[in-house]
């Protein structure tokens, strides 16, 4: 495994040495795509805060249209949360979907994303 490494380190200098500017703009991209990988999971962890998952509501049978099934799913939703939550409204639903593909006889889970969710 030593002698990989060093071939590695030989080949490495060696093109540096040379001057070749590629080498300098790959190292640049890994590092700026490294840094990203660091920041990830805060800004997605900082996405998902306004998130619920709602299951155990009845989903519209199979022939349902996209959007009557998409009206009565929030229908749905919003009577359940503002059961919980009074100041909870059709304006603090951001988006909402449904997890996963229809089973007959089974209701999916729906991920609902709320609007700022220190404001409700």
């Amino acid at each position: 495994m030593s002698s990989i490494q060093s071939n590695v380190q030989h080949h490495s200098s060696r093109v540096n040495a040379s001057g070749d500017r590629s080498v300098d703009r790959n190292s640049t991209l890994e590092m700026r795509a490294s840094s990203q990988d660091h920041r990830g999971p805060s800004t997605s962890s900082r996405d998902r805060s306004g998130n619920l998952v709602v299951s155990g509501l009845p989903e519209c049978p199979r022939n349902t249209a996209r959007t009557v099934r998409a009206i009565q799913d929030q229908d749905k939703v919003i009577s359940v949360l503002s059961s919980l939550c009074s100041s909870v409204s059709t304006h603090s639903i951001r988006d909402l979907c449904r997890l996963g593909k229809y089973v007959e006889g089974r209701s999916q889970p729906i991920l609902v994303k709320l609007h700022r969710p220190s404001k409700w």
